[in-house]
């Protein structure tokens, strides 16, 4: 089952301008978070383009990065999401 939405409720977290997010019952564990873009690709031919925004845990609510599309990461800190993905961001020195 699928859900289109503009906000990720749990999270309380607004899609970007030209985004929305879906989410999908990924499996029984986990619920798959998609952000997708509105905008037109060429590539796409017509289609949405989506990507993995991240994997919530149904039980716990814990937030996951995704490894890949079909698998489920380490947990990360709901604080350090942002509404692009859930990836790590490394921060960069300046130095």
């Amino acid at each position: 089952m699928y859900h289109t939405a503009q906000t990720i409720h749990i999270m309380k977290l607004n899609a970007p301008k030209g985004f929305s997010y879906l989410t999908e019952d990924f499996n029984t564990k986990y619920k798959r978070v998609m952000l997708v873009h509105h905008a037109n690709y060429v590539y796409a031919e017509g289609k949405e383009v989506q990507t993995v925004w991240g994997f919530i845990n149904k039980k716990t609510g814990n937030i996951h990065a995704p490894i890949n599309a079909k698998k489920p990461g380490k947990v990360v800190d709901k604080a350090l999401v942002t509404p692009y993905t859930t990836m790590p961001i490394n921060e960069v020195s300046q130095g």
